[in-house]
């Protein structure tokens, strides 16, 4: 009688599985300024390609949000920064897995964003401090012995000629 009751028990959860649509996710992540420093405020939006919009969340205190109920499939990511922000918006192309994912963006003032995405549900994203310190302003390097100017020319050497 219990291995009747197993059977019938593991094949209506089999069944369950098999009727049920498929287990939903979640998109999540942070906003962080060039210092690495969070941006309350910004709007992260997530639409189908043919534009159906799926959720959107605001940022909080911690830069952080989450979207929930997101299903497997590609989807666009959008950030909108606050009105009358001199930050930037972009939209990135993405897929969304059963484990969900994780967006983590960069922004700075009169740049555009910078977005890294990673499998699963992750906030700890290491790559964040790389893609902060990639939307910093570029500055060139200084020139030879760091000085300004332009960089150290050859050597000469009499020994070894010009190298």
């Amino acid at each position: 009688m219990n291995k009747l009751f197993v059977v019938l028990t593991a094949g209506c959860a089999l069944l369950a599985a098999a009727i049920s649509p498929a287990p939903c996710a979640e998109i999540v992540g942070t906003v962080l300024d060039a210092n690495g420093n969070a941006v309350p405020g910004v709007r992260v939006s997530t639409t189908t390609q043919d534009g159906q919009r799926i959720g959107d969340a605001v940022s909080d205190g911690q830069g952080a949000y989450a979207i929930d109920d997101v299903s497997s499939g590609l989807y666009y990511i959008t950030l909108a920064p606050p009105a009358g922000s001199d930050l930037h918006g972009q939209s990135v192309a993405s897929y969304v897995g059963g484990t969900g994912l994780t967006v983590n963006w960069a922004v700075a003032p009169g740049r555009e964003p910078v977005a890294a995405a990673m499998p699963g549900v992750n906030n700890d994203n290491p790559g964040i401090s790389a893609i902060a310190a990639a939307s910093k302003p570029h500055h060139p390097p200084h020139g030879c012995k760091g000085m300004p100017g332009p960089p150290c020319g050859p050597k000469k050497s009499k020994k070894r000629g010009n190298d």
